[in-house]
């Protein structure tokens, strides 16, 4: 997934900056892009169907570390659910990423 968001990043001519996060105290976000002058973006990508709270605990120290700099985050997951994890950040399905708009689950 990391290449394919380096790939991608490589066609666009500002050319945003992908890293991966990780604290001393261990907390992971697997692609944290960051384009210059706009908000920081990130993803993180649970093979789980099932999310529970802790797999957000990574995007929500980063969102915490930056702030008003931090845009969005999403986790990526093997469930069929989109739900709002915090502000700023939501879960989708992997599925979400090949279907057209109009079938995207709604995150109420």
């Amino acid at each position: 997934m990391l290449m394919e968001l380096v790939k991608q990043a490589s066609f666009n001519a500002d050319r945003p900056a992908i890293y991966h996060y990780r604290t001393s105290d261990g907390l992971e976000v697997d692609a944290v892009i960051e384009r210059r002058g706009g908000p920081v973006c990130a993803v993180e990508v649970k093979a789980a169907a099932t999310l529970t709270s802790r797999d957000s605990r990574g995007l929500r120290s980063l969102a915490d570390t930056l702030g008003d700099d931090f845009g969005a985050g999403v986790v990526l997951h093997g469930g069929s659910e989109a739900a709002r994890l915090a502000p700023k950040i939501w879960a989708l399905p992997l599925s979400a990423l090949w279907a057209p708009a109009e079938n995207q689950p709604s995150s109420g």
